[in-house]
């Protein structure tokens, strides 16, 4: 059954959840080419956007949840929002 009919006659299958990640995705990329306005930085806007990515990504679940939290990481490192040992930082422990 590729569609089911959620109790309040809505269709979801893979057409909603397609559809669903569409939207974040030139969302995320919207909000990644905006310019900031005052007093944000440029950091912020593009964690912000790839915050949406990941976020929409799992709630929709697009693609499987592992793949979607190494997409976050390695955006993370690649765009530079953050050095990437600090990106990595909470995987490593001093105990």
């Amino acid at each position: 059954m590729a569609q089911q009919t959620a109790e309040h006659g809505e269709r979801q299958g893979p057409d909603f959840r397609k559809t669903c990640s569409l939207l974040v995705a030139a969302a995320a990329l919207v909000l990644f080419f905006l310019p900031p306005p005052d007093g944000v930085s440029i950091t912020i806007m593009r964690t912000g956007a790839l915050t949406l990515f990941a976020i929409g990504f799992w709630a929709t679940a697009v693609w499987p949840i592992g793949l979607t939290a190494i997409a976050y990481f390695l955006l993370a490192s690649v765009m530079d929002i953050q050095p990437t040992a600090v990106v990595f930082s909470g995987f490593t422990s001093k105990a």
